[in-house]
């Protein structure tokens, strides 16, 4: 009987051995899993976050455009700034876009091939502007105020009537040289991209 006691303890701990050897094996198999889940979600997060963070900080590319000076008038005040020249549709559409800043003398030049009546918005476009709208014969006719838009609901500034340029300055640009409705331009140079 003693033997069989022996035995039957020696049974039970190599049972509770196994058992416990089982529990840990087992424990640290749900351990290593989660611990697998964790590094895997939080592998996902940095990923994330690195692609997130280099489409923010993405450089955007913008295009090369014309460039020239321009000459703008009103009675015996003059200014002469250097323009960028958006002069065929992928210019026209990304006109001034992505520009974290531009000079108060500088400008973008819109040239059409003939009078338009389409509109301009602000989307991606992260500084105010001044718009002056210019007939054929280069008088200025409008000019609007033109606040930046990163949605996709942003307003369209409409020209009153048919122009055939539209000049895009810093906003308060022809406050601060004097120039108003009826100045005019005079395009004095023009260099290929």
């Amino acid at each position: 009987m003693l033997e069989l006691e022996r035995v039957s303890r020696l049974y039970k701990s190599i049972e509770e051995l196994l058992v416990l050897k089982v529990y840990r094996r087992l424990r640290l198999y749900i351990e290593r899993r989660e611990f697998m889940k964790r590094f895997i979600v939080l592998l996902f997060v940095i990923v994330s976050l690195l692609i997130t963070t280099q489409s923010i900080g993405m450089d955007i590319e913008i295009p090369e455009f014309p460039r020239g000076r321009l000459r703008i008038y009103q009675g015996d005040r003059e200014l002469i700034i250097p323009i960028e020249i958006a002069d065929k549709p992928e210019l026209w559409s990304f006109g001034l876009m992505y520009r974290e800043d531009i000079p108060w003398n500088y400008g973008m030049l819109f040239v059409f091939p003939s009078n338009e009546s389409g509109g301009f918005w602000m989307k991606n476009t992260l500084v105010s502007l001044d718009i002056a709208f210019i007939d054929s014969s280069k008088t200025i006719f409008n000019i609007q105020r033109m606040v930046p838009c990163n949605d996709d609901d942003c307003p369209v500034y409409y020209s009153p009537k048919p122009y055939r340029y539209a000049l895009e300055v810093k906003a308060g640009f022809f406050e601060k040289f004097g120039f108003s409705e009826g100045s005019g331009i005079e395009i004095l140079s023009v260099s290929s991209r």
